[in-house]
């Protein structure tokens, strides 16, 4: 039986547009990205190759080997324990915009009342965009600010502040010096407890925003409609083991028509499925524990889409050891997929 570890991480998430055999700090395009990780505590020392199909980080944000028009390059563990992650994409084809992506925990924001707590948001927001802008004018000291503004959240999230920069400067791009305007945006308190920062970068007379827009809008953000996380709990059997696990979720591939049909069954239940674009087509991804859906409607939906009577569905289960959930084993080491063929529900 084929059984492919893949990660489910509740940590940070760095994402750059380039190659990631260490923790980058440049990207495919040359532009230094060192200033931005190391804000976010990277260090190139140490640190675990990761060649997982499916990364999930943070408040349920999944990527893919593909998403859009960009291809995963490589991941990387690092930090003291582990804790945080680098993950590379690269454009396909022309590669003229470098992106890089930060999950993080957000700080706490205490106050003896809900308007209180809702300032301390809004001032921790401000204090990590100014931290953000200072690290990248530390780095690219040339750069000059061109346009500061509130950035609306991507469609559907709850994302409660967003802010936005752009920025001018020379650097080398692609191993050629030249002026590039970069954007910085951040996102505060998504789904509560986590920051979202990206910047792009591309040669100052190239609009990037396409290429931008089409990457942000393949990464699952947690919607606003999405029943409030509750974990899974569904036992099932794997043939050929002993071992009892759980279903932690599921991936599934097929034709529009049937994933958009499972995905309003889906909807029904309360269970909200993320979609994902991979180069053989789109497809669906369920997680439950730790993440998002109840186990009863999501017991249903498993059912429903191996039945064959939402269409040709081609289901790849997330499993885990129940002695590992029980024992809180790093799910992004006890993490596997494996066949729907191979599983019986309890």
């Amino acid at each position: 039986m084929s059984v492919r570890k893949a990660v489910f991480l509740s940590a940070w998430l760095a994402l750059a547009s380039g190659v990631a055999a260490a923790v980058p700090t440049t990207d495919l395009s040359g532009v230094d990205l060192s200033g931005e990780e190391q804000a976010d505590g990277a260090s190139e020392k140490g640190g675990e190759r990761m060649e997982q199909p499916l990364i999930s980080a943070g408040p349920g944000l999944m990527f893919m080997n593909e998403l859009g028009l960009f291809r995963r390059a490589g991941a990387r563990r690092y930090g003291d324990q582990g804790q945080n992650l680098a993950v590379a994409y690269e454009l396909m084809t022309p590669s003229r915009v470098a992106v890089s992506l930060f999950v993080s925990e957000a700080a706490p924001a205490i106050g003896a009342t809900p308007e209180a707590v809702s300032a301390a948001r809004e001032t921790n927001c401000y204090r990590d965009f100014e931290r953000r802008e200072l690290q990248l004018k530390k780095i690219h000291p040339s750069a000059k600010l061109i346009e500061r503004t509130k950035a609306p959240p991507p469609a559907g999230s709850d994302a409660a502040t967003g802010l936005r920069a752009v920025y001018e400067m020379k650097a080398k791009f692609r191993g050629r010096r030249m002026a590039l305007r970069s954007e910085l945006a951040l996102f505060c308190y998504v789904a509560g407890d986590w920051q979202i920062a990206y910047r792009a970068t591309s040669p100052a007379d190239y609009d990037y925003q396409p290429e931008l827009a089409e990457l942000i809008s393949n990464i699952g953000w947690p919607q606003r409609e999405a029943a409030a996380p509750e974990p899974g709990d569904i036992a099932i059997h794997v043939r050929g083991y002993d071992t009892a696990f759980l279903m932690a979720g599921f991936i599934v591939a097929g034709s529009a028509t049937d994933l958009a049909a499972l995905e309003e069954r889906a909807r029904q239940r309360g269970l909200w499925l993320r979609r994902m674009k991979e180069k053989d087509g789109e497809k669906l991804v369920a997680m439950f524990i730790g993440q998002s859906g109840r186990s009863v409607a999501a017991r249903e939906i498993y059912q429903e889409a191996i039945s064959g009577d939402l269409g040709q569905l081609r289901l790849e289960v997330m499993i885990i050891a129940a002695d590992d959930l029980a024992a809180g084993a790093d799910p992004s080491q006890a993490l596997r997929t494996v066949s729907s063929s191979y599983v019986e529900l309890r």
